[in-house]
C-alpha cells in the first residue's frame, strides 16, 4: 500500500512538474526546454526496477504516463484533461487491464491558482482531498490533506527564498506536530 501510495505521489509530482511548463506559444517552450518522455528507476545494484513513459499533446501538456515493471510489463497508467486555459482539471488513472482505477479532480480561483485537489475511487466514492493556500505572490505557502469525512489528516508548510524558489517544505499531522522537512538547495550554472 505505501509503495503504491508512494508511486502515485511520484506521478503526481512529475506530472505537476511538467504540465507547469510555461510555453510562449503552441510549439516553442521558453529556454528550449525540453519534455520528459521517459523516467527510468533502479536498484542498489544497477537493475531496472520500474520505468516511467509520457506522451503530450501539440501544446506541451502531458496527456499520458505509463508506468511498467521490471519485466517491461504495464502496471498502470493515467491520463490527463486540461480546461481552455491549459489547467490540469483530472487525473485519470488505469489499471494493468485498463480498467479505472481513481482519478483526481483540480479546482482553480480566478488566478489559476490550484486551490483543491480531490481523490476518488473507480465508483466516484471520496478517498481524500487537499485544499492549497497561497501568499500575495501566487506562492503555494500551505496545503492540508483532508479525509473522505473532511477530517484534517496532514498538512504542509511551504517557505521560499529571495528569489522565489522553495526552500523548505515542512509536513505535520493533524495535532501540529512536525513529521518532516525537505530542503531544496539551488546554484547558478
Amino acid at each position: 500500500m505505501k509503495k503504491n501510495v508512494f508511486l502515485g505521489l511520484l506521478i503526481f509530482l512529475l506530472a505537476i512538474y511538467f504540465i507547469s511548463c510555461e510555453i510562449d506559444n503552441e510549439e516553442n517552450y521558453h529556454n528550449d526546454m525540453y519534455v520528459l518522455t521517459s523516467y527510468y528507476i533502479y536498484n542498489a545494484n544497477g537493475v531496472l526496477s520500474s520505468y516511467f513513459k509520457f506522451e503530450y499533446d501539440s501544446k506541451g501538456n502531458q496527456i499520458k504516463s505509463s508506468y511498467y515493471n521490471a519485466n517491461e510489463e504495464l502496471s498502470y497508467y493515467s491520463e490527463v484533461e486540461y480546461d481552455s486555459k491549459g489547467n490540469m482539471i483530472k487525473f485519470i488513472y488505469y489499471d494493468k487491464n485498463e480498467e479505472l482505477s481513481s482519478y483526481s479532480e483540480y479546482e482553480y480561483d480566478s488566478k489559476d491558482n490550484q486551490i483543491k485537489h480531490s481523490s476518488y475511487n473507480a465508483n466516484g466514492e471520496l478517498n481524500y482531498y487537499y485544499e492549497f493556500e497561497y501568499d500575495s505572490k501566487g506562492n503555494t505557502i500551505k496545503y492540508s490533506n483532508y479525509n473522505a469525512n473532511g477530517i484534517l489528516s496532514s498538512y504542509f508548510e511551504v517557505e521560499y527564498d529571495s528569489k522565489g524558489n522553495p526552500k523548505k517544505e515542512s509536513q505535520y499531522n493533524e495535532n501540529g506536530e512536525l513529521i518532516g522537512y525537505i530542503i531544496t538547495n539551488y546554484s547558478i550554472l
